[in-house]
């Protein structure tokens, strides 16, 4: 973020020391939903399963303004 012109006021994990997988159902449970906005939820579990795989996945919040 801080990159991207932003300066970090907070930020939190909301489960510090504890193991986060994330979703775990293979990109096969996703494929048939045919819901609203189906083709960011399944790009966006794509992307989560990225990261957790890259090892880089947790549960939190940050708080930012522009600089």
């Amino acid at each position: 973020m801080d990159g991207a012109g932003y300066e970090i006021i907070e930020a939190q994990d909301e489960f510090a020391g504890d193991l986060c997988l994330g979703s775990t159902e293979t990109a096969d449970h996703w494929s048939s939903y045919q819901g609203p906005s189906s083709e960011l939820i399944l790009d966006g579990k794509e992307a989560l399963d990225r990261a957790r795989h890259a090892g880089v996945f947790t549960v939190g919040w940050w708080v930012a303004r522009p600089r």
